[in-house]
Formats: C-alpha cells, structure tokens, sequence
C-alpha cells in the first residue's frame, strides 16, 4: 500500500497528539522538507530516472537540468548511429581548455555541472539526442514514491523537520537521529541497469 501526506499528516497527529488542519503550511513545509532530507541519504531506485530524452539543435554546448534534478548518473549523445557512448565527467576548467584549444565545434566527449546545467565541451557539428540518466528529489505529489518500508523513517523526518520549524530544535535533532537510524540499508546506493549503446 502506498504512503501519501495525508497517512504522514495523520500519524504525525495520533503521535504528538497534535490538532494540526490538513491545510496547515507548517505540516505541509515539514512533509516536503522531510522528502528532500530523504532524497539526499542515498540513490533510491524510486527515485531514478532512466534516460530522459533532450534534443540538442547544431550550435548546442550545454543542457538544462532536467526538473528535480539531484544527481547526475550518465549522459549519451547520440546521433542516430550505433556508436554512442556515455559522455565524460569533468571539471569546467577542462572544458574551458577543450573550447580554447582549436576547433570548437565537434562531437562533445565531456560535460561538467555548472550552475543549473550541464556544460559541453564542444559546440555540437550536428543535432543530437541526449539522454540524461539521473536521480531527481522526490516530485510534490499526494502519493509517495518510497515504499512502506520508509514510513518510519519517514514519520520521525516529519516530526524532527516541524519541530525544527517551532524552534524546538533539540528536540528536532533526537527525531532527525532517529530517522536516520530507521534509513533501510538494503535500499541504499541501487546498481541501475543501464541500456546498452545499440538500443539507443
């Protein structure tokens, strides 16, 4: 059975035995600040997203993050053949180094993280496909994406973040401790099976 707010709002009232209205920002502003605490303890396969298209127009040298984004897993261009392959991780100084050296135009090899996108290190010859494989923050939906083995974790995040929102904050911090003992290891860290280049 899925969590929503809603069972999170519910059983945080049956525990502090709180009067809290279903439209109260405070508990709305807890529950999100709970779900981004959660969304940063690991790379949860409910959270990842395999292979969201971009299409990059000739000229192209950089791509937008896509919504929610949190942490990057690959990047694959592809230009309709068989030889794609994963684009390489780097530091903007080498990037800046690959535009200052020759041609700037060609088929980027690399990519870094800058400001709210992702640099190339050329200037695409041609139109492109990108996918972006990455793990996002947890969407503002009613129904929560983890499973009810995080409803624990879950139930002490919300009391420690709405504690920590009345400036209660030691009490806040035993909640936020307690939430990350509850974290469920198994879950952590997920290996993603990837596609392979030809079924790009």
């Amino acid at each position: 059975m899925a969590i929503t707010k809603t069972n999170l709002r519910d059983a945080f009232n049956l525990w502090l035995k709180a009067n809290e209205l279903v439209s109260s920002a405070r508990m709305v502003l807890a529950i999100d600040e709970a779900l981004k605490w959660l969304s940063e303890r690991g790379k949860w396969s409910c959270l990842h997203v395999l292979d969201a298209t971009e299409v990059l127009t000739e000229g192209a040298n950089s791509i937008t993050w896509p919504t929610g984004f949190r942490k990057i897993d690959c990047i694959i261009l592809n230009d309709g053949t068989d030889d794609s392959k994963p684009l390489e991780k780097c530091s903007f100084d080498e990037i800046k180094k690959d535009r200052a050296g020759g041609s700037n135009s060609g088929e980027p090899t690399k990519f870094c993280q800058r400001g709210s996108q992702f640099e190339l290190n050329r200037d695409c010859n041609q139109g492109y496909t990108a996918k972006v494989s990455y793990w996002r923050y947890h969407p503002n939906q009613a129904t929560i994406l983890f499973g009810d083995e995080f409803k624990w974790t879950l139930c002490y995040a919300v009391t420690g973040a709405y504690l920590d929102g009345k400036a209660r904050h030691s009490k806040g911090v035993y909640y936020w401790t307690m939430a990350a003992s509850k974290l469920p290891e198994k879950q952590k860290d997920v290996k993603v099976k990837k596609l392979k280049y030809r079924d790009l």
